[in-house]
């Protein structure tokens, strides 16, 4: 893992074509991120679990997994 430290207004490059930018810091820190279409930005939390549904709950009782809410945020081909 890569650590930085970066103030207000700087920005980080991953690759060519995506920057993260600093837009203000305190109790929490706020980023911008730009990069193309194609690339998928999630928050981590947002990822289900496998045997969880997206409430944190167990997925249906029939043991099927929980219907693909996460599937509609994917990038269709």
């Amino acid at each position: 893992m890569l650590v930085l430290s970066r103030k207000r207004d700087e920005v980080i490059r991953i690759g060519d074509e995506v920057r993260v930018r600093i837009l203000s810091t305190g109790e929490r820190v706020r980023l911008g991120i730009e990069a193309p279409t194609d690339i998928n930005i999630v928050r981590e939390e947002l990822i289900p679990v496998p045997g969880l549904n997206h409430d944190g709950g167990p997925d249906r009782k029939d043991g099927a997994p929980s219907d693909g809410w996460f599937d509609g945020m994917r990038q269709q081909d």
